[in-house]
């Protein structure tokens, strides 16, 4: 039949399909080229039976960030006092009901005092109901005084470079909170 084209076969595709994924220096937990130093090596006073290494690395980038002497490694671990607190009593502190607030900024850009809770995979994400809806709880009640961000151990833990920290911290200064990776459904393990 001289009328009817033959159908012909498309040409096959070299690579799979990628989604895009943007630049490389605005993805966590890559080292940035103009990033000098680190976080690392924790500073020996630091860890006490409150408080964890993990925790380090939001106070590294917010004594960085605020332009404290030595990006915060001398101590005692307080925060600037004039910036920004560290474990800082709300509500209470320690007692029941009340909470402690890892990082409390007192003068962000926002205008209002912001409160930055970080959330670890251990004692946070993978916790029993109880512990997890007593967060919730503690975060409700706490915005009555504050703006809250959480940030989350898995988006910084592994860079060395300090690079993902700083940027966690500048998006929390910002009131920008990434979901939480749990009810996103999008957990990732620390290695």
């Amino acid at each position: 039949m001289p009328g009817i084209p033959r159908p012909v076969q498309p040409p096959r595709l070299r690579t799979f399909t990628r989604i895009p994924t943007g630049d490389r220096r605005y993805r966590y937990g890559l080292p940035s080229r103009d990033q000098r130093g680190g976080p690392e090596p924790t500073p020996a006073g630091f860890v006490t039976p409150t408080t964890s290494a993990t925790e380090w690395y939001p106070y590294w980038a917010l004594a960085r960030h605020y332009g404290m002497r030595n990006d915060g490694r001398d101590g005692p671990y307080l925060g600037d006092s004039v910036n920004f607190l560290y474990q800082s009593d709300a509500m209470g502190g320690r007692s029941i009901g009340g909470a402690v607030v890892d990082y409390v900024i007192l003068r962000p850009p926002t205008g209002r005092v912001l409160g930055i809770r970080l959330q670890t995979e251990r004692w946070h994400l993978e916790a029993n109901i109880l512990k997890r809806t007593s967060d919730e709880l503690q975060r409700a009640q706490l915005e009555s005084q504050m703006d809250v961000v959480d940030i989350y151990e898995y988006a910084f833990i592994g860079d060395k470079s300090g690079a993902a920290v700083m940027k966690a911290v500048k998006h929390a200064l910002g009131l920008i909170e990434v979901p939480n990776p749990i009810a996103a459904g999008v957990v990732q393990r620390n290695r």
